[in-house]
């Protein structure tokens, strides 16, 4: 794992995990999400919540390319999982990822207001497998936000699957 930090972020994704853990996801099909920029109808960020590994959410050239996850109400937040597009353009395009939870929705690309749950500072596994960020103290929250925050180097954000997961109660 690449240990380097980004600011002042102390919640870096572990790599690799294999298999979910205990608690349940709910990111799902049919929850509301969106995105700074889509490169084609295929590539949509609904993508990123259809529980296969095989389509992908890909967007355009943006600053800070951003995907927001609407989970329907609030969550008590445990984990987040990350499954990166397999590298097909290289290992530039998957680094710098933030994963953020807030209560109100913001517009974006400024997710500032929001909690960071995790950061990947890159480069993507290889070979190509799930990120794994298990929270210390569990976060609350309603939106999660997934956007590279680097200003340099090749800005897209891209995807094959993006997990929140609860405690089972």
């Amino acid at each position: 794992m690449n240990s380097t930090a980004i600011g002042t972020a102390t919640h870096i994704f572990s790599c690799c995990s294999e298999a979910p853990i205990n608690p349940k996801t709910v990111t799902r099909p049919g929850l509301s999400v969106r995105a700074s920029t889509v490169w084609a109808a295929h590539s949509g960020p609904e993508n990123a919540i259809d529980g296969r590994n095989s389509s992908a959410y890909f967007g355009k050239e943006d600053e800070l390319p951003f995907l927001e996850v609407d989970l329907g109400e609030v969550f008590t937040i445990a984990s987040v999982r990350l499954l990166p597009r397999k590298v097909v353009y290289g290992t530039g395009r998957f680094k710098n990822i933030s994963v953020r939870a807030g209560l109100t929705q913001v517009s974006g690309p400024d997710f500032s207001s929001y909690e960071e749950l995790a950061l990947f500072p890159g480069p993507p596994p290889n070979p190509w497998g799930w990120l794994e960020h298990r929270l210390s103290e569990p976060v609350n929250g309603r939106y999660v936000a997934i956007q590279r925050i680097a200003t340099t180097g090749e800005s897209y954000l891209e995807m094959n699957e993006f997990e929140v997961l609860v405690p089972i109660c």
